[in-house]
């Protein structure tokens, strides 16, 4: 051991730990795992970051029990790469619609496949794909993310800017007019402000700026455009301001004919339909403009379904409100009963880091990179039991059939099929997959996931969005194992 190894290790406490704030959970865990000496110190540097990280909500994290601070930094971490826009993709990104799936490489490149009714792939010659095809017109952007909506499709590029493609009859393109368009068009309109997300729902659009404004537009007759009236919008139409009384807007979420958005402060408004009680408020009408929901608190994503709606909380809890016909909300309560519910998610799984809603179920990845779904299965749409049995679910339960050392980043939900991302760059989907959805040629229905010919690599084959840094992927083998089970040891 050299003069300076010896200093290191002679060195005291509260200065390892100012050292080793500044690390990553990767570095951290790779620390615990190789220094006996400085394993105590890492596990504090892992709690200063959490103390003193940007996100407000972070620092309110509490460990359960067993739970160390770096698993605890590394959920967080997770959570926070999965529900804040923008969304870059550094590890690939997916999407489904409604008989369509898009996927998006690590370089950029938008592949969609699936039902091209209206030209929604992006593809202007109006046929399906039934396999993921890169879209032509938009080779020459960089592609972030995609947001499908019953007829429509948004694309969202890296520089902020938004392109349309689909079906516009209720204007949901946003083009300034209901005329139809073959191939994905350049929304001008928002290129005063940097958009970070979009969302479709089935016939209306919403888009978030990196100020914190909200523009919608398309269909308006269940108020969910928040406009205040129930008439349509045909170009982006400003509906929340950025500044005012509220804190910043960081994420929105579009149902079937309803809206939601979630403020830095945790607190969430929503507005439109609410006849299914899908607004988390305590009656059933539907609101024109955006309302508080009540008792809800410290959430960070908000998704929907087609009449349900879901809220990840920073602690990686889940609430959902709504439809609950199918199961769709992982709770006995029942459908359409007013206010926010607690999905029955169990604690051994680990802590929830994403959701999403399809037509009439729900997936959710927890921080041990596994998947969860629960609702209606009429389709297989919930991968979890034999090829002949399409019972829905109403509790959560473990996607079947998934290789063991299969790490999830992020899953995505359909109308009629699900799909995910790993952490290798593959991509599996299963359900329903007419058209091509599944994205598996003539594959029609999936009970159980497959993995798709393409993933979202460069490549193709499989090799991005390692979750180690590259600093742990040049350690041995031995060493990596070690490193994993410090990470993974969310539940015992």
């Amino acid at each position: 051991m050299s003069l300076r190894d010896q200093d290191a290790f002679d060195c005291p406490n509260e200065i390892l730990v100012a050292v080793l704030r500044f690390l990553s959970w990767q570095e951290l865990a790779y620390v615990c795992t190789t220094c006996k000496r400085f394993r105590d110190a890492a596990q504090q540097g892992a709690r200063v970051q959490l103390q003193q990280s940007c996100r407000s909500l972070a620092r309110a994290l509490q460990r359960h029990e067993g739970e160390t601070w770096i698993q605890l930094l590394r959920f967080a971490r997770l959570q926070e790469a999965n529900t804040q826009p923008p969304f870059l993709p550094e590890h690939g990104n997916v999407a489904l619609g409604d008989g369509m799936t898009a996927l998006i490489s690590t370089d950029g490149v938008v592949m969609t496949c699936g039902y091209n009714f209206s030209c929604k792939l992006g593809h202007s010659d109006g046929e399906d794909r039934r396999t993921p095809c890169p879209v032509p017109s938009l080779l020459s952007f960089k592609v972030g993310s995609v947001a499908c909506g019953g007829f429509h499709t948004l694309f969202l590029t890296t520089c902020g800017k938004v392109f349309s493609a689909g079906a516009n009859g209720s204007g949901q393109r946003g083009v300034g007019s209901t005329d139809e368009e073959s191939r994905p068009t350049h929304l001008t309109k928002l290129s005063a402000g940097f958009v970070i997300e979009v969302v479709a729902g089935h016939c209306h659009s919403v888009a978030l700026s990196l100020d914190g404004a909200v523009y919608t537009w398309g269909d308006g007759k269940r108020g969910q455009l928040g406009l205040g009236d129930v008439d349509r919008a045909t170009s982006p139409t400003l509906c929340i301001a950025a500044g005012g009384e509220h804190p910043r807007i960081v994420t929105v979420a579009a149902g079937m004919n309803h809206t939601l958005c979630v403020h830095e402060s945790g607190r969430v408004r929503a507005w439109g339909d609410n006849r299914h009680a899908q607004l988390g408020l305590p009656d059933k009408r539907l609101r024109q403009t955006p309302v508080e929901v009540p008792a809800v608190a410290h959430v960070v994503q908000a998704r929907a379904g087609a009449f349900h709606s879901l809220l990840l909380t920073i602690s990686g809890e889940i609430l959902a409100m709504g439809l609950n016909k199918f199961g769709q909300l992982g709770s006995a309560i029942g459908s359409g009963v007013p206010g926010a519910h607690w999905v029955q998610w169990e604690r051994r799984w680990g802590r929830a880091v994403q959701i999403d809603g399809g037509n009439f179920h729900t997936v959710a990845v927890s921080s041990r990179g596994r998947v969860y779904c629960w609702g209606a299965n009429n389709s297989y749409q919930l991968g979890r039991q034999s090829a002949t049995n399409r019972t829905n679910e109403p509790d959560p339960g473990e996607v079947q059939h998934l290789p063991a050392d299969v790490r999830v980043l992020k899953v995505a939900a359909g109308a009629l099929h699900s799909i995910m991302l790993t952490s290798k760059g593959e991509v599996w989907a299963w359900g329903k997959g007419d058209h091509g959805a599944l994205g598996m040629d003539d594959v029609r229905v999936s009970p159980f996931p497959h993995r798709l010919p393409v993933g979202c690599a460069p490549d193709d084959k499989g090799a991005c969005s390692k979750l180690l840094s590259q600093h742990i992927a040049s350690c041995q083998s031995n060493n990596q194992t070690a490193v994993e089970s410090v990470i993974s040891a969310d539940a015992a």
